[in-house]
């Protein structure tokens, strides 16, 4: 069942997202990968009004965070000026990295949205993060969940969704939901964590 994302959601969508992405494999030492992903998963939170969650048996097996105009967003610790804030000063005041590795983090994200407005300047109407565990993958949490969020859009009367992905990843599962590629652009982040090209999309379904 579907329904919406809940505080005490938090620890089984952070453990999906380590699921998916693998941030302790990459991200070293230990404290580095856990506040990444507490900062992925917040932030995109924080850029959402339509969060939601798939579960069976009370277990959270998926999850969709995304924005339906920007009204109402969900409220948490990275939200806002004195999120943006907060999220610096964790960074900064994180021990076993170098300043000039933070430092670097800081340009990636620079470039990365820099490189992402030249093909879409808006952060509105968009899926800004989605995932299911690997575990249930093929059940069809995943279009349930994506399904869902597009019917919302469309009673709140809006005519154009976007999200981000890359070429590494199964894009073309939104292909059959009939989104299509808008533009290409590089992310430095995306290299830096997957290792291969950083070759990213913007891709948009419009809604008719």
């Amino acid at each position: 069942m579907i329904r919406e994302y809940k505080t005490n959601d938090y620890n089984e969508c952070i453990e999906i997202l380590e699921k998916v992405w693998k941030f302790d494999e990459r991200y070293k030492p230990p404290s580095l990968a856990i506040l990444f992903k507490k900062i992925y998963l917040l932030e995109s939170l924080s850029l959402s009004n339509i969060p939601l969650v798939i579960y069976e048996n009370n277990v959270v097996q998926g999850f969709l965070f995304g924005n339906c105009g920007n009204e109402n967003l969900y409220k948490n610790e990275y939200s806002g000026f004195i999120g943006a804030i907060k999220l610096l000063f964790d960074l900064f005041f994180m021990k076993g990295v170098s300043i000039k590795r933070k430092l670097n983090y800081l340009k990636m994200i620079k470039v990365h949205e820099k490189n992402r407005e030249k093909i879409e300047p808006l952060r509105k109407n968009e899926v800004n993060l989605f995932a299911v565990n690997p575990e249930s993958q093929g059940k069809g949490y995943g279009r349930e969940l994506l399904q869902s969020f597009i019917e919302i859009c469309k009673k709140e009367k809006v005519t154009r969704i976007t999200l981000d992905t890359d070429k590494e990843s199964n894009y073309k599962f939104y292909y059959h939901f009939g989104f299509s590629k808008k533009g290409e652009f590089f992310s430095p982040l995306q290299k830096e964590y997957t290792g291969n090209s950083g070759n990213s999309f913007v891709l948009e379904l419009l809604i008719k």
